[in-house]
C-alpha cells in the first residue's frame, strides 16, 4: 500500500532577554511541509510567532503571559494566499531545578480566520483552548 508520508522542515529564532526578575522571549517558526498520498504530494507553509513575559517567584518557579499566532499556508512555500490564522493568548508556570526544566501552558484561542472560522476563532484547524507542556535536561 502506498499509505501517506509526511516530511517536515523547521526553521527557528529564538530570543530571549532577563531583566532582574523579569524575563521576555520571541519565537518564530518557518515550516515546510509535505504530505505525499495515493502518489500526490501537497504542500503547505506555516508561520508561528511565540511571546511571553515573565516574573520570577523563586530561583526554580516563575509566572507568566505568553502569546502565539500560527498561520498555515497551502500549496506553497512563498507564504502568500493565507489559508488561516489563529492566535491564542493565556498565562504560564515555569519549574527549573539544576538538572531539568518545565514549562505548563494554558492558551485560550481568543481570535481566527479562515476556512473553519466560526464565532470569530478558528476551530477546523486548532482548539479552543490548547494547554502546552514543554520538558527539558540540562547537561
Amino acid at each position: 500500500t502506498d499509505g501517506v508520508h509526511e516530511h517536515e522542515l523547521e526553521e527557528k529564532i529564538i530570543l530571549g532577554k532577563y531583566w532582574g526578575d523579569w524575563s521576555a522571549a520571541f519565537n518564530v517558526k518557518v515550516e515546510q511541509e509535505w504530505e505525499r498520498e495515493s502518489g500526490e504530494t501537497e504542500k503547505e507553509g506555516v508561520l508561528e510567532f511565540t511571546g511571553g513575559l515573565a516574573y520570577s517567584l523563586s530561583p526554580q518557579w516563575s509566572i507568566g503571559l505568553e502569546g502565539r499566532n500560527h498561520r498555515e499556508y497551502p500549496g506553497n512555500f512563498e507564504f502568500a494566499d493565507e489559508e488561516h490564522s489563529a492566535w491564542f493568548l493565556g498565562p504560564n508556570l515555569h519549574f527549573a531545578s539544576s538538572s531539568w526544566w518545565a514549562t505548563l501552558t494554558v492558551l485560550p484561542q481568543i481570535s481566527g480566520d479562515g476556512e473553519g472560522e466560526e464565532d470569530g476563532l478558528q476551530l477546523e484547524e486548532h482548539e479552543k483552548v490548547e494547554v502546552r507542556l514543554l520538558t527539558g535536561l540540562l547537561f
